[in-house]
C-alpha cells in the first residue's frame, strides 16, 4: 500500500526552492545594504564654516543635584562620599538635604515596621493620620 505524503514533496526535500530563494534574497539584501552603506556622503561646504552648537548648560549652574541624589540613594554613605570627594559647596549642601530626606523615609518605615510587628494600635493610627491636618 502506498501512502500519499501530507505535505508536498518540495517542502520535504532538503533544500526546497522557496528556501533557496529566501537565502539568495537575504544574501543579496545584505550585500547591497553593505555596499550602499560603505559609500561616503558628499561633503557639504556650508557646514564646514559653522561653529559647533554650544551646550545650553543644563548642568552648568552646578546646583548640587547629584549630591542630593547620592544621599537619597546611598544614605549616609552617599553623604560621606560627597563630603570626602567633592569640594563643591552646593553639592555638599544638597547632600545634607538628601540625607535629611533619607532619614525621614527610613524613620517612617521603621515606625511602620514596628507598628506592624507589634500590632500597636496607637502607632497604626499615627501612621494613618500622618497626612491629615485635622
Amino acid at each position: 500500500m502506498h501512502y500519499r505524503p501530507i505535505l508536498p514533496t518540495f517542502i520535504l526535500s532538503p533544500t526546497p526552492p522557496a528556501m533557496r530563494t529566501a537565502l539568495l534574497s537575504l544574501t543579496l539584501f545584505f550585500a547591497v545594504h553593505t555596499a550602499i552603506a560603505a559609500v561616503p556622503l558628499p561633503a557639504d561646504a556650508t557646514h564646514a564654516t559653522e561653529k559647533p552648537p554650544k551646550n545650553k548648560g543644563v548642568y552648568k549652574e552646578k546646583k548640587g543635584t547629584m549630591g542630593f541624589v547620592y544621599s537619597m540613594v546611598l544614605g549616609p554613605f552617599g553623604y560621606l562620599g560627597v563630603h570626602l570627594f567633592s569640594h563643591n559647596e552646593a553639592m555638599r549642601h544638597q547632600a545634607k538635604n538628601g540625607l535629611m530626606a533619607w532619614t525621614c523615609v527610613v524613620t517612617v518605615l521603621g515606625v511602620a515596621y514596628v507598628a506592624y510587628a507589634t500590632k500597636n494600635q496607637f502607632l497604626i493610627d499615627l501612621l494613618q493620620n500622618i497626612g491629615s491636618y485635622n
